[in-house]
């Protein structure tokens, strides 16, 4: 008798630990564990941002990160001026990683211009090698690339390198 009881108990405990688990506080805190260490903290330079930004969403594909969880993830490590901004944003839109990121890129209001200058004039790094290097540049075209949806190949290069003659 003694035994069912403990059973039943355990089972019930089981059941409560389970939906607490799926709830999305129970999501939120999964996951939040699992990336504490791994995801970084938002830079205070705003040309770095695309890039910050790149790099949790390969963290949020490489751990499978359910979508429904992603912004809370990502609000805590934002800067304050990014924070300040998100205050201005409907609760039902902070919801979503896509709107929020879209968001931040949006008010800071970062051109194709200035990362290509910005990669123009920053020296490589001593212990830095060409794939660093390079990931960089390929940031600026993706940039210049989607900002430019309409526009050809050889106007989005001209826009980058200068007229090519």
């Amino acid at each position: 008798m003694l035994k069912v009881q403990e059973l039943a108990r355990q089972q019930l405990k089981d059941r409560e630990q389970e939906k607490r688990n799926e709830s999305l506080a129970g999501l939120t805190k999964y996951y939040g564990d699992a990336l504490k260490h791994v995801l970084p903290r938002m830079g205070q330079d705003a040309s770095d941002y695309p890039a910050y930004f790149s790099a949790v969403e390969n963290l949020f594909v490489l751990y499978e990160v359910p979508k429904q969880v992603q912004s809370k993830l990502l609000i805590p490590l934002l800067n304050e001026r990014s924070k300040t901004l998100l205050a201005k944003l409907a609760k039902d839109k902070l919801d979503d990683y896509a709107v929020v990121k879209d968001y931040l890129l949006r008010e800071f209001k970062l051109t194709p211009q200035q990362y290509r200058d910005k990669y123009l004039h920053s020296p490589k790094e001593p212990g830095e090698t060409i794939l660093c290097t390079g990931a960089g540049f390929v940031i600026i075209c993706r940039i210049t690339i989607i900002g430019n949806k309409r526009k050809s190949f050889l106007a989005i290069s001209r826009r980058l390198f200068g007229r090519l003659t």
